[in-house]
């Protein structure tokens, strides 16, 4: 087996590179907040086939996005500094 490390510069490019395959495993650090909202579309009768998730570049740009009506709801991950 061989490893290579490929860092990202944002959550947005790792995404990238994992839903096109260009690498096999991702350590997507925030996933849990991902799953969270999920989980309470899901107890409301919300299947996953059901929702379009857009990965935003930056926190300006979802909440424009958000405030134009281009989504319903935002998820925003922390920063650690």
């Amino acid at each position: 087996m061989t490893l290579e490390f490929v860092n990202t510069p944002t959550f947005a490019e790792m995404v990238t590179f994992f839903g096109a395959g260009m690498v096999d495993v991702s350590v997507l650090t925030y996933t849990s907040f991902i799953v969270l909202p999920y989980d309470w579309l899901k107890k409301n009768g919300m299947a996953f086939n059901e929702i379009t998730v857009r990965y935003m570049g930056n926190t300006p740009e979802a909440v424009e996005a958000f405030k134009a009506g281009a989504l319903d709801f935002i998820c925003l991950t922390p920063r650690a500094f």
